[in-house]
């Protein structure tokens, strides 16, 4: 598959999708899927970094855009998008809106950043503030 999924920590906190090849809608979906499944198997909070290396495919991204969000597991936290094209950001962010609008599932909306290790910093944060909210809650 050219998109790889992979575990970004011991604990499978943080799930990594990483574009870096040619990729088509169908190959996307693939991913959405298996990334879905290997949320819903964990018992805890999981986020997702997004490193986008290569432009969206051509075709219309809204109706798996969409997917992606009514299939969005009820353990997965935020999702931070890394990519240093601000036209390809734009575009996704774009496209979200017009999603979240459909869903009106605000809270599903991707954050957006130019580096890995910006990424990292948010998905962190994000956690802090889990634990921090509900110190004895470690599950969903």
């Amino acid at each position: 598959m050219t998109i790889k999924l992979t575990w970004h920590d011991p604990e499978e906190t943080i799930l990594t999708a990483l574009y870096d090849h040619v990729w088509n809608w169908d190959e996307f979906n693939q991913a959405m899927k298996q990334g879905s499944d290997m949320i819903n198997a964990k018992p805890h909070w999981v986020d997702v970094v997004v490193i986008l290396k290569t432009p969206l495919p051509s075709g219309n991204p809204i109706p798996h855009f969409r997917k992606t969000i009514q299939i969005r597991p009820k353990n997965q936290g935020k999702m931070v998008m890394v990519s240093r094209s601000s036209i390809l950001i734009g575009f996704i962010r774009h496209s979200a809106q017009i999603v979240e609008k459909v869903i009106g599932r605000p809270e599903d909306a991707p954050i957006f950043a130019s580096t890995v290790e910006e990424a990292l910093e948010i998905v962190y944060a994000e956690q802090k503030k889990r634990v921090s909210s509900n110190p004895t809650k470690t599950a969903i």
